[in-house]
């Protein structure tokens, strides 16, 4: 380590008597207490990776499984480094806050006074505070030109990039609604760099991940460090590794990776009184437009309901998870690398949670989307379903894991089999819009496909 990123470790001292210390082993009676409920995620493949609980910034159970590199079979550890996606999106709204703290931005400033260059008609009505907030009305990156060809899923000249964002109209006028915008994350990249003369890792770097001792933490596409593996379903069953990705579209937006004590430390900083002022923390966690997190209830059982900050992120092959719940100053962080869809990645957490405030919580074992999923990995789908499809749903969530899972089917590139979870879950919800509207737009890409002729055939009849 050079002199200048020892000279900001000593200069954080205060701020890492808690964050940075070093952890205990894990408590072994809380991992064997939060074991059953984590179970049939594993054998039913839905989840590998690293599952951190910690309890006022002490770890008491951190659970790993399965392979950072599958063809070498390297086991996955607490050391291990993931993507995060867009579990990024808090850590960089922390860095932006600091920045104001310290002077070098204001965030009711409009982008045009930070990016001179940057020629969008709208950058002198869009503020920092609006792009932090998902109320700018910058369309999201689905709507580039040319986003299905893969252009900008290969190595793309930054300066192109930012001049296809700057000819996108406004979705609405800035700060009446709320639009998620992923390319208005990169463009608050974009402002730190401009504003500081630093690269966005540099500040990071120096503002957060080394105050905090936050040493296996940085960006994706700066990094010659070896990443944990995403993985797909493969095309004969099991897993294969994903393709990766360069997509400078995510770099504030997404682009971090980390480890789950990295991001325990990040918590534990930050729900503590040294890393923001607070000031900057009811901007931050603002219950009506928060920077980077959602404010939450999350009911466990009947009548008992625990506030919380969490967010996630997910990009192929890679899912990520955080709750920090208030009251108890209990950590909950998630990281896999086999892209478990959002539902599944919640659903866990819940009964993880459950399982450790010794509450009830649902056996999983024979969930029907967890068994598919053991079906996709056995190359044994078309039986899985035909069970599954013998089967009453009667349970709401059960349902919505369902469909959890005919969406991460579909994004994964696994669209015939999309097709058949679909086409299964219209018969018995036809009153559903949304799963009409997904069932349409994959057989418009696949109208050949028996289920989609069939779908056409009920269509005439009725």
């Amino acid at each position: 380590m050079d002199m200048f990123w020892r000279s900001i470790l000593l200069l954080a001292t205060g701020l890492c008597i808690s964050a940075c210390a070093q952890f205990p082993k894990r408590d072994t009676q809380t991992c064997d207490k939060l074991e059953p409920a984590l179970q049939p995620y594993i054998e039913q493949g839905i989840f590998q990776g690293n599952l951190l609980l910690a309890k006022d910034g002490k770890v008491l159970c951190l659970r790993s499984v399965g392979f950072a590199d599958e063809s070498n079979k390297t086991p996955i550890s607490n050391t291990s480094r993931f993507p995060i996606a867009s579990l990024s999106k808090p850590i960089v709204a922390t860095l932006l806050l600091k920045l104001q703290e310290n002077g070098t931005l204001d965030l009711q400033t409009t982008l045009d006074k930070y990016l001179p260059e940057f020629k969008a008609p709208w950058a002198n009505q869009v503020t920092l505070h609006h792009l932090l907030t998902n109320r700018s009305g910058v369309p999201n990156h689905f709507l580039l030109p040319g986003w299905g060809t893969g252009r900008y899923q290969q190595t793309l000249p930054k300066s192109e990039l930012l001049n296809e964002v700057a000819r996108m109209e406004l979705a609405f006028t800035p700060g009446t609604q709320y639009l998620y915008s992923n390319l208005g994350w990169l463009l608050l990249g974009e402002v730190v760099e401009s504003a500081t003369g630093k690269g966005l890792e540099e500040n990071l770097q120096e503002h957060i991940f080394a105050p905090l001792s936050m040493q296996h933490t940085g960006l994706v596409y700066q990094t010659q460090t070896r990443l944990v593996t995403g993985l797909r379903w493969g095309k004969k069953g099991g897993w294969q590794p994903q393709n990766d990705l360069h997509m400078q579209v995510f770099n504030a937006a997404g682009g971090i990776y980390s480890t789950a004590e990295d991001l325990l430390r990040y918590l534990s900083a930050l729900h503590q009184e040294d890393m923001l002022t607070p000031q900057s923390k009811r901007l931050m966690f603002s219950a009506d437009s928060p920077y980077g997190w959602r404010i939450d209830t999350l009911a466990l059982a009947n009548k008992v309901e625990k506030q919380v900050h969490s967010y996630d992120g997910k990009l192929q092959g890679h899912s990520s998870l955080a709750y920090q719940v208030l009251e108890d100053n209990v950590s909950l962080i998630v990281l896999s690398n086999t892209g478990i869809g959002p539902v599944h990645k919640e659903t866990l957490a819940d009964d993880i949670l459950r399982a450790f405030y010794s509450l009830p919580y649902p056996d999983r074992k024979d969930a029907p989307s967890l068994k598919l999923n053991r079906g996709l990995l056995d190359n044994q789908w078309a039986s899985a379903l035909n069970k599954i499809k013998s089967q009453a749903i009667e349970d709401p969530h059960t349902k919505v894991l369902l469909i959890d899972l005919a969406q991460q089917l579909g994004w994964s590139g696994k669209r015939l089999k999309a097709i058949d979870l679909y086409t299964w879950l219209m018969n018995n919800f036809p009153e559903n819009h949304e799963l009409k509207i997904s069932l349409d737009r994959l057989c418009s890409l696949h109208s050949d496909y028996n289920a989609c002729q069939s779908t056409k055939k009920n269509k005439r009849v009725n």
